[in-house]
């Protein structure tokens, strides 16, 4: 049994990587977004059924004599905003398919059931250089396939915590607090008809009367609407002695998102549902969750990077990286235990004892880093770090030229080697898998850390080059650095 639970979460970190790509493509009309200056972007197909969720294929074209970055912002799905937090590079006198996708979930939350329209702001710009003019800057459309759509493409969230909605701020552009979870967090509404492209932001806030600033930041463009949890930090309300939060105040600020001048500014002041009344949090199915002494194990991003004293390291990379969020891990968990329904490895979903406790993506979509991290009763005393994959591993077959044959993922190439992580040799798996939509192969290092009956399994997972890698592996230092 043992044995069968540590090579599922083999199979996991695979799935959770390959969960980048589309599947059932739908036929599409092709839509041109911007073409210009030598560069042209396409729209050049769809699919509905990705492992995450709904996807558009771009064709991105670079004639223009040097590397083109291209980003979407203020990404909204008929009429709500939902970010797939899309950018790409491309070389010079390059052609190169991107997949924009979002999570399922996601739209689930905002109301959405099905694409009819995306709108979004395109930007192409010089490689690399972030303050050069862009040759394109626009707001641009595009459609989903019709087939097979039944009932409204939109609908309001339903949200069954016995909150009752409070309007902040009236006007053209509206503020509505929706739902409430005690343990920290108020979701907010935002309908902008302002006829102006707005970012929202808090500014002063207060909890109960003690000055305690929360996450809360939401893009809204014109004529949209935007849905956004506003959280606390659990140790910032600990700090403050705050125990249940009964009242908040702040200034909400709407900041025009080209001028990035001050639009409107809106005091607010929110009483909270007595303690005890239940969250109403639209969130991805549930997965497993770690057993209560867990929280202490599966580490915290913090700013810009991941820590983790038990394990003794934090993964600080890049700034052209971004962390996901918790919303974004449930889902991405799900969706790779579902990459595996129908397969024997299904039947010990339910003994998995842990989960994702951080993932990060490079901005262009092609490098991603995962740690998972699982208890497995009795570890301690049958394998260390050094056996670890000895114990999970042996009784595996291999073929001819010494790739391991493991039951789930087949036609990969998997090979034991070490990686230099955090000033220490962990034991590991370097896998070489094809099977792309966009006829990319996965290039994937496993690494391997134990400490008693905990296990932390980190994926440095790339499209794009095999000796990214190690680059990746780099971004793990000693915790005290």
């Amino acid at each position: 049994m043992k044995k069968h639970i540590l090579r599922l979460t083999l199979l996991l970190a695979l799935a959770a990587s390959l969960c980048i790509f589309g599947a059932g493509a739908l036929a599409a009309e092709e839509t041109v977004l911007f073409s210009g200056e030598g560069v042209t972007v396409t729209v050049t197909g769809y699919t509905d059924e990705g492992p995450w969720g709904p996807a558009f294929t771009l064709l991105l074209d670079n004639n223009a004599g040097r590397s083109m970055d291209f980003s979407l912002d203020l990404v909204s799905v008929n009429g709500v905003m939902c970010d797939p937090h899309w950018s790409e590079t491309v070389p010079s006198v390059k052609k190169a398919e991107s997949t924009v996708q979002w999570f399922g979930e996601d739209l689930r939350a905002a109301g959405i059931n099905y694409i009819e329209e995306v709108q979004a702001r395109l930007t192409v710009r010089p490689g690399g250089e972030r303050g050069a003019e862009p040759i394109c800057a626009r707001t641009v459309t595009w459609s989903a396939p019709a087939e097979g759509r039944e009932g409204p493409a939109v609908t309001e969230p339903a949200f069954d915590g016995g909150f009752e909605p409070v309007a902040v701020v009236r006007g053209e552009l509206t503020v509505t607090a929706v739902d409430y979870d005690p343990e920290g967090a108020i979701l907010f509404r935002a309908d902008n008809g302002t006829g102006n492209d707005l970012w929202l932001h808090m500014e002063d806030v207060t909890v109960n009367g003690e000055p305690c600033q929360p996450y809360w930041s939401v893009p809204v463009s014109a004529g949209a609407t935007a849905y956004g949890w506003c959280r606390w930090d659990a140790d910032d309300l600990a700090r403050s002695g705050i125990d249940d939060i009964s009242t908040v105040g702040f200034t909400l600020e709407a900041v025009g998102w080209d001028s990035l001048q001050t639009v409107s500014e809106t005091a607010v002041s929110l009483t909270m549902p007595a303690d005890g009344v239940p969250a109403a949090v639209s969130s991805p199915e549930e997965t497993p969750a770690p057993k209560a002494d867990a929280l202490a194990v599966m580490g915290r991003v913090r700013l810009d990077r991941y820590e983790n004293s038990y394990f003794g390291l934090a993964f600080a990379p890049d700034e052209d990286w971004e962390f996901l969020t918790e919303e974004e891990l449930r889902s991405v968990q799900s969706m790779s235990a579902a990459m595996l329904q129908g397969t024997e490895a299904e039947g010990y979903l339910d003994a998995i004892d842990g989960g994702y406790a951080m993932a990060a993506n490079s901005k262009d979509g092609r490098q991603n880093v995962t740690v998972v991290i699982q208890h497995v009763e009795g570890l301690s005393g049958a394998a260390d770090q050094d056996s670890f994959l000895d114990l999970v591993l042996g009784d595996v077959e291999t073929t001819g030229d010494g790739s391991l044959v493991l039951e789930g993922m087949e036609g990969a190439d998997i090979r034991r080697n070490t990686v230099d992580l955090a000033g220490m040799e962990a034991p590991g798996l370097r896998i070489e898998a094809a099977g792309s939509a966009l006829g990319l192969g996965v290039h994937q290092q496993q690494a391997y850390l134990v400490r008693g009956d905990w296990f932390m399994q980190i994926s440095f997972t790339s499209l794009s080059d095999g000796e990214e890698l190690a680059e990746m592996e780099a971004f793990f230092v000693p915790l005290d650095t």
